[in-house]
């Protein structure tokens, strides 16, 4: 989204530099409402948002990161989230992190265990970096690697249809490879087991197909310009994302 058109057929663009939570709060304020009423809202005079905000919550400028991802920014060595010696499949290439408009920062792969439907995987989905548990429910973990009990700062990996049963607690501070849960449909939409698992950084759905690309064990993957679709490259071998149960076509072995 680069625009906000008006009925009378002007628009208006979003500032470049904007953080995603600023820019939906525009957009939102733009909802039924003409220009003049939207600058009120959005500016900094009597009756605007921020000064609502400010009045009621304190100045958010002093608590604000900028910029949110630094240029320098890296993301630690992470593994491939699945137990060395297990071949599990790439079903999903990049795609929403959580529903629409949160970057396609997220990947699919289901364990070779023959065809599970909504059955809970007898596999383990592992840590993919050490870190502390943050969240453990509704089929979702966040392991936070900076270990600051805050999903908001540092990175984050973002697991999701984890199985309540063997889930992971709060509070649990877990090394590289170290059990999470296990594959289900446990969690947002799922038509069979899986586990999805993302990235955020500074609060941020980080993309899988970079600037900051998702690197697992070696794997780098790329999106191929559609949804759930893409590939996996490590050296001079590609997989490429499908719902299949081809080794050589979508399969990835842990063999680090």
């Amino acid at each position: 989204m680069t625009l906000i058109t008006w009925t009378d057929g002007t628009a208006t663009r979003y500032a470049p530099t904007l953080n995603a939570a600023t820019a939906g709060l525009q957009y939102f304020f733009s909802l039924n409402r003409t220009k003049g009423e939207w600058q009120a809202l959005v500016g900094e005079g009597p009756g605007s948002f921020i000064e609502t905000y400010r009045r009621l919550f304190d100045d958010p400028a002093q608590y604000a990161v900028e910029p949110l991802i630094p240029a320098d920014t890296t993301c630690p060595p992470l593994a491939l989230p699945w137990t060395k010696g297990e071949l599990w499949y790439y079903t999903g290439g990049p795609h929403g992190g959580w529903g629409d408009g949160s970057a396609w920062a997220a990947l699919d792969f289901v364990p070779d265990e023959g065809v599970l439907g909504c059955a809970v995987a007898s596999s383990w989905a592992i840590a993919a970096a050490p870190g502390l548990i943050i969240y453990s429910q509704d089929g979702e973990v966040m392991i936070d690697l900076d270990e600051d009990g805050h999903e908001e700062t540092g990175w984050v990996l973002f697991y999701l249809h984890v199985a309540s049963q063997d889930r992971v607690a709060v509070g649990t501070r877990v090394r590289q490879g170290a059990h999470i849960g296990h594959p289900s449909c446990e969690g947002g939409f799922a038509e069979s087991s899986h586990l999805h698992i993302t990235r955020k950084y500074n609060g941020e759905w980080i993309a899988a197909d970079g600037p900051l690309p998702l690197v697992l064990s070696g794997w780098q993957f790329h999106s191929s310009g559609v949804a759930y679709e893409g590939t996996a490259t490590r050296g001079d071998q590609e997989r490429t994302a499908w719902e299949c149960r081809d080794a050589e076509f979508c399969g990835i072995l842990a063999d680090r």
